[in-house]
């Protein structure tokens, strides 16, 4: 993004306290956009529900808040100049509580597609949490990225723990308000997002590198193809692995609470089961960045691939069991994080500088684009196959990383690419560039 580099001869060096307050800014603005957009994102099937959609449709106000977070994160990712990241970030969380309060009286009016167009929304200022673990990991060389990048990741324990566990304080104010109960997920979102922006206006704005612009001496950038920096190292096989694991654990999660409500459970049942799914998501992902950077990424993605199988195949065979659905959950949530955050650490590590940048803000749009389209079809399924065919489908593609090659096509424009000498051209840190 738009820090500059920690160390290097003639380039200024970022002092620790700096580097420290941007870091807790940071993790304190993904830690409460995390609670907000739990919040809310947990009731959307509920609300779909209750405002009458079609069966087949309830999972659309999911997708439709996924597919935003897609277009905001790429959209935002293109920030740049002194500040960006700040800037971005803060745009992006103002967007958000704009978003969630349009939502409430969406609801209110008991309005579907106005509702849905008013996730979306919520999901594009939502994308400024997903780019928040690029934002820090350029603060570090790329030896310690895949720590950094846990370290934010495990920022949303605190909305994974705090924000489904608050959908029952929520409901009770809105009706105490005389409101739609559900319109309290809401609104209580708005006010998590609408913290996150006040917190990213304590965030330093640290200048980028003034040798950023190849001003070292390197010799000229060629430009490379989306295929051929997919086709480079692990970068296709980072990227697969956090579409596929999004893929699997969007599916079977989005359509829990409704199954579970199906089955009588209560909103605080519901709560706790997405809690426990939420903190299986985030609460070890400062040890999941160790173990990719000591063991390397493909080794904790083949570990998120086998706890994504067993949670899909506890959630379909024995979905009927509220015991056994928190357990799966659990888990799916664990493989998830294993997949995401050694795939991440796999797009920060793979390509040199000058490409990371757009290859970034290239996979997660495809992350979240494919993620809202799984949480569609994941109604269309529950639909027609029910619960345990959702969950067994989410097996299958939780293990695709595994045996998806990478198409000819891009081994063959990777082929035709000759690598220049790195060159710093977007001020990210840790370039292998002359002199650095």
């Amino acid at each position: 993004m738009d820090n500059a580099a920690p160390g290097g001869p003639g380039a200024p060096k970022l002092v620790d306290g700096q580097r420290r307050r941007a870091v807790m800014a940071i993790f304190a603005g993904a830690g409460l956009s995390t609670t907000g957009y739990l919040m809310s994102y947990t009731v959307n099937t509920l609300i779909a529900e209750a405002l009458h959609a079609r069966p087949s449709l309830v999972g659309l106000p999911g997708a439709a808040t996924v597919l935003g977070t897609a277009i905001g994160s790429s959209l935002l990712m293109r920030s740049r100049g002194p500040g960006a990241s700040r800037r971005a970030m803060f745009v992006g969380y103002v967007i958000a509580t704009g978003g969630a309060i349009l939502a409430a009286v969406a609801i209110a009016l008991h309005q579907f597609w106005l509702f849905i167009g008013c996730t979306m929304l919520f999901g594009i200022g939502y994308g400024a949490n997903r780019i928040a673990r690029y934002s820090a990991a350029a603060l570090y060389p790329p030896d310690r990225r895949g720590a950094v990048i846990g370290w934010i990741v495990w920022a949303a324990t605190i909305g994974a723990v705090a924000g489904p566990s608050l959908l029952a304080s929520a409901t009770h104010v809105a009706a105490a308000a005389h409101v739609d109960e559900l319109i309290g997920p809401y609104l209580g979102g708005a006010i998590a997002m609408a913290l996150s922006a006040i917190v990213m206006l304590a965030m330093p704005v640290v200048a980028p590198d003034d040798h950023a612009s190849g001003g070292s001496g390197a010799g000229p950038v060629v430009a490379m193809s989306v295929g051929a920096l997919l086709a480079t190292g692990d970068v296709w096989f980072g990227l697969l692995s956090m579409l596929c694991g999004q893929v699997a654990m969007v599916a079977v999660m989005t359509m829990t609470p409704l199954h579970m409500s199906h089955h009588g459970a209560s909103l605080s049942a519901i709560g706790i089961v997405i809690s426990t799914h939420t903190l299986g998501m985030y609460g070890l992902s400062p040890l999941t960045g160790r173990l990719a950077d000591r063991v390397g990424p493909r080794t904790v993605i083949a570990m998120g691939t086998a706890l994504l199988v067993v949670a899909c195949l506890i959630a379909a065979t024995l979905q009927s069991h509220p015991a056994a659905v928190l357990a799966a959950l659990g888990l799916l949530g664990l493989g998830w994080n294993f997949d995401f955050v050694a795939g991440s650490a796999c797009l920060t590590r793979a390509v040199h500088s000058a490409a990371q940048t757009r290859l970034q803000g290239i996979a997660d749009a495809l992350v979240w684009t494919t993620s809202a389209m799984a949480g569609l079809t994941a109604g269309i399924l529950l639909d027609r196959l029910g619960f345990p065919g959702l969950a067994l489908a989410g097996a299958v593609v939780a293990t695709a990383p595994w045996w998806i090659p990478v198409p000819r096509r891009m081994l063959g424009a990777h082929a035709a690419v000759h690598e220049p000498a790195a060159v710093d051209v977007d001020g990210l840190p840790g370039d292998v560039a002359a002199g650095r």
